[in-house]
C-alpha cells in the first residue's frame, strides 16, 4: 500500500505544480523577490517592458541607473494612497506616462 505526503510541504508542491502546468503560471527565482517593495521586480519589469515598451522607455530615458528604483516607489506609493485593486483595475501616473499593471484576458472563441 502507498502512503499520501500530507505534509505542508508536498501541499505547496501540489499547488504549484498546478498554477505551473494547468494556469501557465512561470516560476520565479527568490533572488529577484524584492524585500523592500514587496514584488518580484523581474517579472514586473519584464512585463511592462513587454506589454508598454514606448512608456517604459520614456521613464528609462528620464531616469537612466535609478529607474527601477524611481519605479518601483512609485508603484509602492500608490499602492499605499489607492490600495491594490484600484491602480490593478486602472493604471498608474508615472510623470508624464500611464503605466497598466494589469490586462483581461481576452474572451474565449470557444
Amino acid at each position: 500500500m502507498t502512503s499520501t505526503d500530507t505534509s505542508e510541504e508536498a501541499l505547496e508542491a501540489l499547488i504549484e505544480k498546478s498554477l505551473i502546468d494547468q494556469s501557465h503560471y512561470v516560476k520565479g527565482q527568490p533572488t529577484d523577490y524584492d524585500r523592500i517593495y514587496c514584488i518580484d521586480k523581474t517579472k514586473l519589469l519584464q512585463f511592462l517592458r513587454q506589454t508598454q515598451p514606448q512608456e517604459v522607455a520614456k521613464l528609462e530615458t528620464k531616469y537612466q541607473t535609478k529607474f527601477e528604483q524611481k519605479l518601483l516607489q512609485r508603484i509602492s506609493d500608490q499602492i499605499k494612497i489607492k490600495g491594490i485593486i484600484e491602480i490593478r483595475r486602472n493604471w498608474i501616473k508615472a510623470d508624464e506616462g500611464k503605466l497598466t499593471l494589469y490586462y483581461k484576458k481576452p474572451d474565449s472563441q470557444l
